[in-house]
């Protein structure tokens, strides 16, 4: 088993969990296809996982990290039962992203140094991380240690130049490690009675399989959403850097919600 590399990066949905859905055939074949990511991740091996939670408010100019020794958050699940989730943070890993990134010009920033910026609940893992991480849970992946970043306000260039940071942070650390995005796609937004967002959803999810990050310039980035199309960058930064190859992809729209999920796998793990 090779040690130090990046063995899998994977982009998620982030679909309501709660009884609402549970009956939903569609969010079932979306649900069926998150277990089976879980397991292609946990097939991976990784020792660490890399998860991107989002805060209420982006950070203008930075990518946030969090330097607690634990995160923990709180997710409702099915039946509306409350699912409690806490993991330890990798420090070792943590700090070799900072200095490399750093040494590459990527702005990071300390969250516990942005209050009251940010709220005190922004503090706890979002679902943008609590879901993957309750997926690879149920999949039986054990007490991984986890590294929390936030996705700031910044260019995909620089977001991009992270995901490379990421990759060879993990090789430096001798780290095997599994990078988690997450969030749902662009909303709807009609401009002369046209839903522009169909044609911008496909070209971002076309991004993420060809790793491309000149489509998500062509795209530009949205009023409606910051988030989604810098969390790609990042992921497609990292799938190059690691020559990880598309190993799942599938792309629907629920309730007016369009999901994407995605899953690449770097060459020595297949």
């Amino acid at each position: 088993m090779k040690a130090g590399q990046v063995v899998s990066v994977s982009f998620w949905p982030v679909p309501n969990l709660g009884s609402s859905q549970k009956d939903s055939q569609a969010y079932g074949t979306l649900i069926q296809q998150m277990r089976l990511l879980a397991k292609a991740v946990k097939a991976t091996k990784p020792q660490t996982v890399v998860v991107f939670s989002r805060y209420q408010y982006m950070l203008p100019d930075a990518v946030g990290y969090s330097p607690q020794p634990r995160l923990r958050g709180e997710l409702t699940v099915d039946n509306d039962t409350m699912a409690s989730l806490g993991m330890e943070t990798d420090s070792i890993l943590l700090n070799r992203i900072i200095s490399k990134s750093r040494l590459f010009g990527v702005p990071l920033m300390n969250i516990l140094e942005q209050m009251p910026t940010l709220s005190v609940s922004d503090y706890l893992l979002h679902p943008t991380a609590l879901i993957p991480l309750y997926f690879l849970k149920e999949a039986g992946i054990g007490a991984k240690q986890i590294v929390r970043l936030t996705v700031g306000r910044i260019s995909y260039e620089d977001l991009y130049t992270l995901g490379c940071v990421l990759v060879s942070a993990s090789q430096d650390t001798s780290r095997r490690v599994a990078i988690i995005g997450a969030g749902n796609l662009l909303p709807t937004r009609t401009i002369n009675r046209e839903d522009v967002s169909i044609e911008q959803n496909t070209l971002l999810m076309q991004a993420l399989a060809d790793k491309e990050l000149s489509y998500l310039q062509e795209i530009g980035y949205q009023s409606a959403d910051e988030y989604v199309g810098r969390v790609a960058a990042l992921l497609i930064g990292a799938a190059s850097q690691s020559r990880a190859d598309l190993t799942m992809h599938m792309y629907t729209e629920i309730e007016n919600q369009r999901m994407g999920l995605l899953h690449y796998v770097t060459k020595e793990n297949k």
